[in-house]
């Protein structure tokens, strides 16, 4: 888990090392975590971005700072 900030915004990312996933697996994900993850972004006014990576698995929270 990792959380960055600077003035564009924040990202929280968790990720592992498993065997990970197929890009069309990651499209079709519709399961209670994926859907607690996108409620989550969706109250925070985020969004949620899920890489390719070459192993295990990793999804981003990605606020941007609006410009006042």
């Amino acid at each position: 888990m990792r959380y960055d900030t600077d003035v564009s915004g924040w990202t929280l990312s968790v990720a592992d090392d498993g065997v990970g996933v197929t890009p069309a697996t990651v499209q079709a994900r519709s399961g209670l975590g994926a859907s607690i993850v996108e409620a989550l972004a969706r109250q925070l006014d985020a969004e949620v971005i899920r890489p390719n990576v070459t192993r295990g698995f990793r999804t981003n929270i990605v606020h941007a700072t609006r410009a006042a």
